[in-house]
């Protein structure tokens, strides 16, 4: 037995059940919605006990939000591979417009994501803290001072917007195109 592919092995098997987990969650959430699925559905329909569910997510919210953090580690480091000289709209709308075609990749997803918070106090509470992340990771990288902090509010205001504008369209438009347009009445300026 080669030692070497044991951990291998091991990553690759929690890489599996973890898929696992979310597509059986993401089935269970479109048929029964986030507050018909329970945590023993998901588990149940991955072939799994419920503590290997919590072994993995924290909570049902953490499924439903799942590709939160990697999307957030994604445009952070975006960010931070800003130039010297780059201005912070620039670097904001680069890093965004990353996420937007991933976004649009998954717009089916993103499209019911987006009813099921409308109709959930509790997954409105629960993206509204998700979104000051974003907000947080735009700050800290344009300095973190009292100006970075209001800049990055501005300019995650310009994204809000644009996401809002995407989701009324109920995912239908390019949210790329979206992007560049809010980005130029940026650049404009309000009227």
């Amino acid at each position: 037995m080669n030692v070497e592919l044991v951990p291998a092995t091991r990553a690759q098997k929690k890489q599996q059940t973890r898929a696992a987990l979310v597509e059986a969650a993401w089935a269970l959430f479109r048929l029964r919605g986030f507050q018909g699925t329970t945590v023993d559905a998901i588990a149940a329909a991955a072939g799994v006990g419920r503590r290997t569910v919590f072994r993995y997510f924290g909570n049902k919210e953490e499924l439903f939000f799942c590709d939160h953090e990697a999307r957030l580690n994604h445009f952070s480091v975006l960010l931070l591979t800003r130039l010297p000289d780059e201005p912070a709209v620039v670097a904001v709308q680069r890093a965004f417009l990353a996420v937007a075609e991933t976004l649009m990749a998954q717009r089916g997803r993103e499209r019911i994501r987006s009813q099921m918070i409308q109709d959930s106090d509790l997954l409105m509470a629960a993206e509204r803290v998700r979104d000051l992340r974003w907000e947080l990771a735009v700050a800290q990288a344009l300095g973190g001072d009292r100006r970075a902090r209001i800049e990055a509010g501005a300019l995650w205001g310009v994204v809000r917007a644009t996401l809002r504008e995407w989701f009324d369209s109920d995912c239908s438009e390019d949210l790329v195109v979206l992007a560049v347009e809010a980005f130029e009445l940026l650049a404009v300026g309000v009227r």
